[in-house]
């Protein structure tokens, strides 16, 4: 039997396309609400999100998968699933105050002008703040991408069938399944595998390194 890169391949990139849409949704929502909104309170859940950054990541492990084993409210068994990779991923208190932070430093000029045109806040936010935001959107990719490529235990803990294991954990699964899979094969897929976070990393990199100049302001 031989190793079905493409299919391992095909599950990776569902989770990241997944995880990078809830991410990307929640944190520049949630950046530009403490940022440039600043409803009542922002400044306790500004610290509520650096004490979150203080618990290590595998401590959350067992109440994450209590709570997908049993969803609130409704009842749902998202394990095994590709919803216990989604729904978790947009809370990633390290990556909304990177992009709260990223937000403080546009003008809030900008902001009152769009404002006095009659711009609403979803199209400030939409027309403004997100396409000033590319390059930081692009390092939160590289992340994003990173951390679903390389992550082996939380998919090995959640995912259960095999034809839904993303990459690694089927590789892993692979190497200490000999007599089922031909080594030269599993050694080919731990080549290829290294390099998605290369072409990824390069065509991004230019929208990482340019930085932001703001224009449209007069002193």
């Amino acid at each position: 039997k031989t190793f079905n890169f493409p299919h391992y391949l095909w599950n990776t990139v569902v989770l990241i396309i997944g995880i990078w849409i809830v991410q990307m949704l929640v944190t520049t929502i949630a950046a530009y609400s403490l940022s440039k909104l600043k409803p009542p309170g922002h400044q306790i859940i500004l610290f509520m999100f650096l004490a979150a950054l203080m618990v290590p990541g595998i401590a959350l492990m067992i109440p994450k998968y209590m709570i997908l084993q049993n969803f609130p409210l409704f009842g749902w068994n998202l394990l095994d699933s590709y919803w216990a990779f989604w729904l978790p991923a947009g809370a990633n208190a390290f990556n909304i105050l990177l992009l709260k932070t990223f937000f403080d430093g546009i003008p809030n000029d900008l902001i009152d002008a769009a404002t006095i045109d009659g711009a609403t806040e979803l199209r400030t936010f939409w027309q403004i703040l997100l396409p000033l935001s590319k390059p930081i959107l692009a390092t939160l990719t590289i992340f994003i991408f990173l951390g679903v490529w390389n992550d082996f235990m939380w998919p090995y803990i959640v995912i259960t069938t095999t034809e839904k294991q993303p990459l690694m954990v089927a590789i892993y699964n692979s190497v200490f399944n000999s007599s089922v899979f031909a080594q030269n094969d599993v050694m080919a897929a731990i080549t290829i595998a290294i390099i998605p976070p290369i072409f990824v990393f390069f065509a991004l990199q230019e929208n990482i390194t340019r930085g932001i100049t703001l224009t449209g302001l007069k002193g």
